[in-house]
């Protein structure tokens, strides 16, 4: 028995032997300045002195004071660094219900509601700034016929309607000529950022029936409103031997190129 105890006597030295080299290495490289040990406890108890309870229990002790100084770091610089500034929670239901307090409901509710409002504020926050960033400049409104005509008093009106919405100048740029051609080309030719933009009439239709054309009129275009809608009236010479339209069109397709017409 005695035997015993020497043996382990000697393996406890030998081990605090080995111990100890490597305890003096680590102090060479750590800490080479005073070390601050933050207690979160009330003094006098277990955690305040390395005298009171079991060796087990203080390194315990220790260990979760440390763990304490680790999250009282991290939450100081993180406070410090977020936020800076006043935060707004912005809560898309009505006062009074559960979303409106921390205090009611499950706590599995209150995430659940917390989540859905952080994800309301972004959705808003976007659209914030989607409307605060267009436009920020003048906007220009082709309208490919001369002054003074019908479509061009319709988008005069529409532009001084559009300019009290978007809070920006909408200019009207008259650019006649070739049965609008002109206009939409120069509207096509233009940098496709949302500043510029075309008021055309069934005229648009027509060209691309009866001419040919540098550009695609479905494919180069996006559609973004019709603003309204007219009728077109066809007028005949008494002498044409025409008494409706599929009689016209049977008419000119029987004597190609043998009847004359004019658009206004």
């Amino acid at each position: 028995m005695r035997q015993h105890i020497n043996a382990i006597v000697v393996t406890a030295v030998l081990s605090a032997t080995l111990w100890a080299p490597c305890a003096l290495a680590q102090k060479d490289r750590y800490p080479d300045k005073p070390v601050r040990l933050m207690v979160p406890f009330a003094q006098g108890g277990l955690d305040a002195s390395s005298e009171q309870g079991p060796a087990l229990l203080r390194d315990a002790n220790v260990r979760e004071s440390a763990a304490a100084v680790g999250m009282m770091a991290q939450a100081s610089t993180s406070r410090e660094q977020y936020p800076t500034r006043p935060i707004r929670l912005i809560v898309p239901f009505a006062q009074g219900g559960l979303d409106a307090s921390s205090e009611q409901g499950p706590a599995l509710l209150r995430d659940a509601n917390v989540r859905e409002s952080a994800a309301a504020v972004g959705m808003i926050a976007q659209a914030s700034t989607s409307r605060e960033q267009y436009p920020t400049r003048p906007i220009r409104l082709i309208v490919p016929f001369a002054p003074g005509g019908g479509i061009d008093t319709i988008g005069r009106i529409m532009a001084q309607k559009l300019s009290a919405s978007f809070g920006q100048s909408v200019v009207v740029d008259n650019r006649a000529g070739a049965g609008g051609k002109i206009g939409i080309e120069t509207a096509l030719d233009a940098a496709p950022d949302g500043y510029t933009m075309l008021f055309i009439s069934g005229g648009y239709c027509a060209n691309a029936a009866i001419y040919k054309l540098p550009y695609d009129p479905i494919a180069d275009v996006t559609p973004v409103a019709m603003i309204g809608e007219s009728g077109y009236v066809i007028a005949l010479n008494p002498a044409v031997p025409a008494k409706n339209t599929a009689e016209l069109i049977a008419l000119a397709k029987a004597k190609p190129g043998g009847l004359n017409y004019g658009t206004s």
